[in-house]
């Protein structure tokens, strides 16, 4: 057998243990599963979550915390319904850099967000459909301005003032359609760092902005090559002036 076989031999192993474990998850101890190996410990974690166990597990929680160590780098919450009791194991992830997550349950609130947001040094993050994801929390996001790049915070509570927060961030996208942002708002973003590294900008769905704001943002974000204003009640494309062209412009007139 070559070196490649072994290899393939080997990942298929794990697969099938991996696979077997996290089918009868229930029958292992917290102990058990604590002891394993941080790589095993991944594995096991990210099929869990990816599988429709945890939701016929009513202790999943504590199974997450048990497979939970210092070296995650990446999280994946988009169909798992958390709550704050699974922030704050988060904020035991030192080197967690990536973190998704949509509250339609509304379960998370802005104290827990803060928390973990001060204890974590995040680069990607999406917390959607969250009336947690609110001022306060934004001004936590300044306490690491030099590490968030890019920021999913569509359907959320936050305001104009909120905004001016963001603008000391170096963000390259910034996605925060269906929020009440105003023309105001708009104008406090540009007003930072945030307006010299921003790439790709995603306002859909945000009645109260129009084109005048929307012209600030193209003058004032030179590397902007990414821009969404769908069903928004704009002016017509051709009132835009662009500087130079945009690789990928999505846009409506209501």
């Amino acid at each position: 057998m070559d070196f490649q076989s072994k290899i393939s031999t080997v990942d298929s192993l794990l697969n099938l243990v991996t696979n077997y474990i996290v089918k009868n998850i229930d029958q292992y101890e917290n102990h058990d599963l604590a002891i394993l190996p941080v790589k095993i410990k991944s594995r096991l974690l990210k099929k869990f979550l990816a599988t429709l166990r945890y939701k016929l597990n009513h202790n999943w929680i504590q199974v997450f915390r048990t497979l939970s160590h210092k070296d995650i780098t990446k999280i994946d919450f988009r169909d798992v319904d958390v709550c704050d009791c699974v922030l704050d194991i988060l904020s035991t992830c030192p080197n967690l850099r990536e973190l998704h997550i949509k509250d339609k349950q509304e379960r998370i609130s802005s104290k827990g967000l803060s928390n973990l947001l001060l204890k974590t040094k995040l680069q990607i993050l999406e917390i959607s459909y969250s009336d947690a994801v609110n001022d306060e929390v934004l001004k936590c996001l300044c306490k690491n301005p030099c590490y968030l790049k890019i920021l999913d915070i569509k359907g959320s509570s936050i305001s104009d003032e909120g905004l001016k927060y963001l603008s000391v961030l170096k963000l390259h996208s910034l996605r925060m359609s269906k929020t009440k942002i105003t023309d105001e708002g708009l104008r406090n973003l540009i007003q930072g760092p945030c307006s010299q590294t921003l790439t790709e900008f995603i306002i859909n769905n945000c009645p109260q902005v129009t084109y005048v704001a929307v012209q600030k943002v193209i003058d004032n974000c030179p590397k902007l090559s990414n821009l969404q204003v769908m069903n928004c009640p704009l002016a017509p494309l051709a009132a835009l002036v662009f500087p130079k062209p945009i690789k990928q412009l999505f846009w409506n007139i209501l």
